[in-house]
C-alpha cells in the first residue's frame, strides 16, 4: 500500500483531517505540546501545526518518524486501528485505570519505564556469546 506521495499531491485531501486528529489525540494522550513531540519526532513545530490541522499530509519519512515517536504502529497512525494485541494491553490497561487508585497507576507506570529501558538496553547490546568464549 502506498501511504504518501508528495504533499502537493495530497494536499487538502480526504483523510488528512482524520490523520491530523489522531495525531493531536495520541500526542495529547501522552500529555506532550507540539514542541516536544515535534523534538522527538525531528519536526519543526510548525510542520506539525499543518500536520495536525489536516492541512498536510506527512511523507512517508514524518510518518515513520511520528509512529516512533508517539509509540504506534504505522498501521495504527494511519488507519487509526490499534494491532489486536495493542488493543488488548489498552483495554488491561483502561480496566487499571478504573480499579487502581493514581498513586498505584503512577507506580506500575515507573515499573513499566524500567522494564522498558531494560528492555531497549537488551536490544541494543551485542548478541551475547552464551559462554561459548574462545580460550586464550
Amino acid at each position: 500500500m502506498i501511504l504518501i506521495m508528495d504533499d502537493r499531491a495530497t494536499e487538502g485531501a480526504a483523510g488528512s483531517t482524520t490523520l491530523g486528529k489522531r495525531i493531536l489525540g495520541l500526542r495529547t494522550r501522552r500529555g506532550w505540546n507540539q514542541k516536544e513531540l515535534a523534538r522527538r519526532a525531528r519536526l519543526r513545530p510548525a510542520r506539525l501545526s499543518t500536520l495536525e490541522s489536516g492541512a498536510k499530509r506527512p511523507n512517508v519519512e514524518e510518518l515513520a518518524r511520528l509512529a516512533e515517536a508517539l509509540g504506534v504502529s504505522l498501521d495504527e497512525l494511519w488507519s487509526g486501528s490499534p494491532h489486536p494485541a495493542r488493543a488488548e494491553r489498552l483495554d488491561l490497561w483502561r480496566e487499571l485505570e478504573d480499579l487502581a487508585s493514581p498513586e498505584e497507576l503512577a507506580g506500575l507506570g515507573r515499573l513499566l519505564q524500567i522494564l522498558l529501558e531494560g528492555y531497549r538496553a537488551v536490544a541494543v547490546s551485542p548478541p551475547r556469546s552464551g559462554g561459548m568464549e574462545p580460550k586464550p
